[in-house]
């Protein structure tokens, strides 16, 4: 039985999803999971250790646990327990996975040890990303980020390598999906879409609005493969 160590929520892309894993042995972490792919869990050191316990979901039993007798699991056969670390695995995530699991320490004499929950969240990776330039009134440039997939998306811009900042070279939120250039903002524009699990870019060369003149629309035709959040 391999060892799976539970570090920080870390990412690798893999062909059939991303594999992600989530320190839980305190209470009220919150963890992330990609749709489709595979979360290690720890929920503590050594499960030898721990006389009796049991993890729940909306007071459904996941795991039952007795030190050196027995260990109960659910049919749900994308559940597996390791003892030797701790850590629970689940494989082929889905969106019905997310909600409030609760694991309940019992002591040898059977009193009631105390608990711990942990919060997880699935959420569907981001797509690729892409950029569409449009010339506005008066030489200003609006400029549209987005992606067909990704849930609980956020965005950040940047200018030949430097956040955009708010009255400098736009106008409103840098945060969000779409940005208003001033007049006469050149250089390399480049959008990130980040969700917990995952992030894409695109970037575009941007070149001045022509004041008076016919609207221009530019679209960045490259696609940028989905990057791993590091």
């Amino acid at each position: 039985m391999k060892a799976v160590i539970g570090l920080q929520l870390m990412l690798i892309g893999v062909c059939c999803g991303l594999k992600s894993s989530c320190v839980a042995m305190h209470d009220g972490v919150k963890c992330y999971g990609s749709l489709g792919g595979t979360l290690h869990i720890q929920l503590m050191a050594d499960a030898s250790k721990i006389p009796y316990f049991k993890w729940t979901k909306s007071r459904s039993v996941l795991l039952r646990w007795m030190a050196k007798k027995t260990v109960t699991r659910i049919r749900d056969s994308r559940f597996n327990f390791f003892p030797r670390n701790g850590t629970v695995r689940i494989t082929n995530l889905k969106m019905d996975d997310t909600g409030l699991y609760k694991l309940d320490l019992i002591s040898e004499n059977g009193k009631y040890n105390g608990s711990k929950t942990l919060q997880l969240y699935v959420e569907a990776p981001v797509s690729s990303a892409r950029l569409v330039s449009k010339c506005a009134s008066l030489g200003k440039q609006r400029v549209f980020c987005f992606s067909e997939a990704g849930d609980n998306t956020w965005y950040e811009w940047t200018l030949d390598g430097k956040p955009l900042k708010g009255f400098e070279n736009m106008y409103g939120d840098i945060l969000a999906s779409t940005i208003l250039l001033k007049p006469k903002t050149t250089g390399r524009l480049v959008c990130s879409i980040r969700n917990h699990i995952s992030h894409s870019f695109k970037e575009m060369k941007l070149t001045s609005c022509v004041t008076g003149g016919r609207k221009k629309i530019r679209l960045a035709l490259d696609e940028t493969v989905p990057k791993k959040s590091l």
